[in-house]
């Protein structure tokens, strides 16, 4: 941090009337994972024209200096990241039992049993129904899983 003016030592720190950031620290948790809204976040940050790194425990990572513009070390680490945090997604979004499934025009069901071919959904706690497992896909827009029931076992 760059100070100036009257200047001011405390026991936390330093207090000033003028102040300017030398570096940027972003911590890596709220970092956004698309690559559009990093571009966006940094472009307001570059007008500082100071240098921007990812922080870590690790040792910081530069991702951003004002006379040589983005680093690679610091990009490769936010695409790594941002590929982490897609399949953590698609981990996620693996149809498991106790997961909830929307019949459409009946109701809620619960996963008892999933294999590659069917699984085994109970509705209201009394029907048991097996729907075939590419019938069942996940509704991005409902952030639900949802499907057409089948038969009855």
């Amino acid at each position: 941090m760059n100070l100036w003016g009257s200047v001011v030592e405390h026991e936390l720190g330093w207090r000033a009337q003028c102040a300017y950031p030398k570096a940027l620290f972003l911590p890596r948790d709220r970092l956004p994972f698309s690559l559009a809204a990093i571009q966006s976040r940094l472009k307001t940050l570059i007008a500082y024209r100071a240098e921007i790194f990812v922080a870590d425990p690790n040792g910081n990572i530069p991702l951003w200096a004002n006379d040589s513009g983005y680093d690679s070390a610091g990009l490769d680490y936010l695409i790594e990241t941002s590929k982490q945090y897609y399949d953590r997604c698609r981990q996620e979004r693996t149809l498991k039992k106790g997961d909830r499934v929307a019949l459409r025009h009946v109701g809620i069901a619960v996963v008892e049993q999933v294999d590659d071919k069917d699984l085994q959904v109970v509705l209201r706690k009394k029907y048991v129904l097996k729907i075939p497992r590419n019938h069942v896909a996940w509704d991005q827009q409902n952030m639900r899983w949802e499907a057409s029931p089948c038969r009855f076992f």
